[in-house]
């Protein structure tokens, strides 16, 4: 699924997001408020498409960096990545470039580990608040994603960032 998203571009990236997060946003709100579906259902659209733009400038912003004023194919940039997932420079130029460039982002200090853990952390830190200051009951919700996602995408992080200097080395660009 991930390759095949990179595969798309941006704007169907931003729609997918955008409801994915809605559909969260409407199940968390009909089982925290006792408000009913239809304010939750606009809660969930209205806080989809403000995530969705807001998400959409942000991969408009990565993938331009990744990919430059290069012309890739979805083919090519897949390759790309996937050159960076194993950790072995591809031959053709082009895609040589594009996938220095993925490692390069993936080894960025914005990407580190402990970048995750404290965003994840403070997710943690606004559950809590929430269930201390306005009541919540369902707090370990917030509580439950945090404690079950940060480690699987901590995991995920120092691999990705191990392979992506593996593949930096081998290219010649520490």
């Amino acid at each position: 699924m991930r390759y095949e998203l990179v595969r798309r571009p941006v704007w169907v990236r931003s729609i997918l997001s955008a409801l994915v997060f809605a559909a969260v946003t409407t199940v968390f709100r009909l089982l925290t408020t006792p408000t009913g579906p239809l304010p939750a259902l606009t809660a969930g659209v209205g806080g989809g498409a403000l995530f969705g733009v807001v998400f959409g400038l942000f991969l408009y912003r990565q993938d331009r960096q990744l990919w430059g004023d290069q012309r890739l194919s979805g083919d090519e940039r897949v390759a790309a990545v996937r050159a960076v997932d194993r950790g072995d420079p591809p031959s053709e130029p082009d895609v040589r470039t594009a996938a220095t460039r993925v490692a390069r982002l993936r080894t960025a200090p914005s990407n580190h580990p402990a970048a995750v853990v404290a965003m994840f952390g403070l997710l943690l830190v606004v559950a809590l608040v929430e269930a201390a200051v306005l009541g919540n009951r369902f707090w370990w919700l917030i509580a439950g994603f945090v404690v079950v996602f940060a480690p699987w995408v901590t995991i995920r992080t120092v691999r990705q960032r191990s392979t992506a200097r593996r593949f930096l080395a081998a290219v010649g660009n520490s």
